[in-house]
């Protein structure tokens, strides 16, 4: 992506560069530098909420402002936590948990978790709401996600 933003959008405005969300320093220019941060769909595929969401709120100028989406409970979680249990799939599970965001799966009260997270780090949180949605993903999609994270497989073994 970062190569396609340097092709595609050319502009002496804008600059594109890999950061790691949860990396434990975060380079000093992006420090204060940002005035809106925007996420969607992709928190779930962090594994560390927590460090992610103090990257942001450290890369944020004061008064910054964030919007997040992300999904707090997946069906696809559940099928890996399904898949790491049997035995034929077992050897392919074993860091699956480590590339995802699990920390709302089985909460009862995702929402006062995350807000809880936020205003642990230092967010003003003025709307934190759960929305429940039905998704239907596509073989091709699931197989995507799948074949990052079971990544020794073929696609004919998957399927």
């Amino acid at each position: 992506m970062v190569e396609f933003g340097k092709r595609y959008h050319k502009d002496d405005k804008l600059s594109f560069e890999l950061l790691d969300i949860t990396a434990s320093n975060v380079p000093l220019h992006f420090h204060g530098n940002f005035s809106h941060v925007f996420s969607i769909y992709c928190l779930h595929f962090v594994s560390n909420l927590r460090q992610a969401m103090k990257n942001i709120h450290l890369m944020l100028k004061p008064e910054g402002e964030v919007f997040l989406s992300h999904m707090s409970k997946m069906p696809m979680f559940d099928a890996y936590e399904s898949l790491s249990q049997q035995t034929k799939w077992k050897p392919f599970m074993v860091d699956y948990r480590n590339k995802m965001n699990f920390c709302h799966q089985y909460s009862k009260n995702s929402v006062q978790l995350f807000e809880d997270l936020l205003v642990d780090i230092g967010f003003k949180v003025n709307v934190c709401i759960e929305e429940k949605r039905l998704i239907i993903y596509s073989k091709e999609y699931f197989l995507g996600i799948s074949l990052n994270t079971i990544s020794q497989l073929s696609n004919e073994t998957l399927l």
